[in-house]
C-alpha cells in the first residue's frame, strides 16, 4: 500500500516537486518505520510481561499449594506430659489421644457404650487403652497454657507462654495434662494449646 501511494505522489510532477515529494516520501517512510518499531516493541514487551505473569502465577500458585500441604492441619486431644529435652533444645512429650463426647452425642456415647449415668459435666472422656506416643516440638511450636485462680478455682486467662514456660508448666504437674494437639501433614507440632476440663 506504502507503494502505491508512493507512486501516486511521483506521477506527473514538476522535478522540483517531484524532489520536494521524495523527501516527504522519506519522511512518511522513516515514520512508518517508527511506528512499525513501536508497535513490535510493545507486542514484545506485552508477551514479555505476559509470560513473566505466566510464570509469577505458577510460581504463586507453587507457593500456595506447598503452603496449602504444609499448613494442612490435624488437632486431636489428648493427655500431655514431659519426657525430656531433646539436643537441639526442644521438647520431648508424651501424649495420649483421647476422645471428647458431648453429653447430647447419644450416638457416639451408644457406640462406645456409655450411658447418660457416665456423663459427667456434660462430657465424656474417653480413652479405651492407654497409648502414649513420643512427639517432639519444634522451633515453630507455639505453646498456650491455662492460668487458673486458686483461691476460687476459676479459670483466669488462656495464655501464649514460651517453650520453656510451657516446659515449666508440665513439670510443675504431678499429672498429665489435657491438650489440643495440632499436627501438620508431614507430622511436625504447630500447636499444643491446653484444654478447659470443668
Amino acid at each position: 500500500m506504502a507503494k502505491k501511494i508512493i507512486i501516486k505522489l511521483i506521477r506527473g510532477q514538476q522535478p522540483s516537486q517531484k524532489f520536494l515529494n521524495m523527501q516527504k516520501i522519506k519522511v512518511f517512510l522513516t515514520v512508518m518505520v517508527v511506528i512499525s518499531l513501536i508497535t513490535g516493541c510493545k507486542q514484545r514487551n506485552s508477551q514479555q510481561q505476559n509470560s513473566v505473569a505466566d510464570e509469577n502465577d505458577t510460581e504463586i500458585v507453587s507457593e500456595d499449594s506447598k503452603t496449602d500441604v504444609d499448613t494442612d492441619v490435624k488437632t486431636i486431644m489428648g493427655y500431655i506430659k514431659f519426657e525430656s529435652n531433646t539436643p537441639n533444645g526442644n521438647l520431648q512429650l508424651l501424649f495420649d489421644e483421647v476422645l471428647w463426647i458431648k453429653g447430647n452425642d447419644t450416638e457416639t456415647m451408644k457406640k462406645y457404650g456409655y450411658d447418660h449415668e457416665d456423663i459427667f459435666e456434660d462430657f465424656i472422656l474417653h480413652n479405651e487403652v492407654e497409648d502414649w506416643k513420643s512427639i517432639t516440638t519444634n522451633n515453630e511450636t507455639t505453646y498456650q497454657i491455662i492460668v487458673y485462680d486458686y483461691n476460687t478455682d476459676m479459670v483466669v486467662q488462656f495464655v501464649d507462654v514460651s517453650q520453656e514456660r510451657f516446659k515449666q508448666h508440665l513439670v510443675e504437674k504431678d499429672y498429665a495434662i489435657l491438650v489440643n494437639l495440632s499436627t501438620t501433614k508431614s507430622g511436625a507440632v504447630q500447636s499444643i494449646n491446653e484444654h478447659y476440663m470443668p
